[in-house]
């Protein structure tokens, strides 16, 4: 995969306003929940938690997530990530600004 193609599919695959349009065209906004991923990685029983209630159900809640992340990656620079950064925030702010404003969400 060329890194061009590569670029524009993470590109587009962050533009979640995009895809969660497309599921509210056939389902209400009331049936849809959305969580960051970085919170569920973070925290992963309390993002169940608030799901479980979202849902009404019990969620078996004995989950071991130490192997997540924990392939053998290349290492980035700092000014690498902060590179990307910059570059996702310029492409993205009509993401940033529907994920905050709808459901609070914000990557700032």
């Amino acid at each position: 995969m060329d890194r061009q193609h590569q670029e524009n599919s993470y590109l587009s695959r962050s533009q979640y306003e995009k895809q969660i349009n497309q599921v509210l065209r056939h389902f209400p906004a009331s049936q849809l929940i959305v969580f960051k991923s970085e919170d569920l990685y973070a925290n992963p029983i309390y993002i169940l938690e608030k799901l479980e209630y979202f849902l009404g159900v019990s969620i078996n809640k004995n989950i071991d997530n130490s192997h997540v992340h924990k392939g053998k990656y290349h290492s980035v620079s700092i000014l690498e990530i902060e590179k990307v950064k910059s570059y996702l925030r310029s492409k993205l702010e009509t993401t940033y600004s529907y994920m905050e404003s709808l459901y609070g969400i914000t990557w700032k």
